[in-house]
């Protein structure tokens, strides 16, 4: 996760300091162990759609480590929406095999709500 630290004058801090500028964005996939070092207060003030969409990038990597991590760190769980939302993410993981045992994976742990 690319970060970088600089020191500001109070006027430059004040300004930064305002909620469009602590907002967490993830265009692409983050290492499993990234998503608990994401800013809980930060998550929790997004909204379900914001949060899910979190949980997507992570199900696009086809990886269900970043996934469960995601969840974790969003404080989601199926019990919000349906799962529809999950296993469309995953069925778009890159290659066909990993998007298909990405699913399965979460087919079995009954995010699958419809048939």
């Amino acid at each position: 996760m690319p970060l970088t630290l600089r020191l500001l004058n109070k006027t430059i801090a004040t300004v930064l300091s305002s909620p469009e500028h602590k907002r967490v964005r993830a265009s692409q996939p983050l290492p499993a162990h990234a998503y608990s070092s994401l800013p809980a207060a930060a998550i929790q003030r997004g909204s379900t759609w914001q949060r899910e969409e979190l949980v997507r990038v992570a199900a696009r990597s086809g990886s269900l480590e970043a996934v469960d991590a995601a969840l974790a760190a969003t404080c989601l769980s199926k019990c919000l929406s349906n799962g529809d939302w999950l296993l469309g993410a995953a069925a778009e993981a890159p290659g066909p095999g990993v998007a298909l045992a990405l699913c399965q994976q979460l087919a079995a742990r009954g995010w699958l709500t419809r048939v």
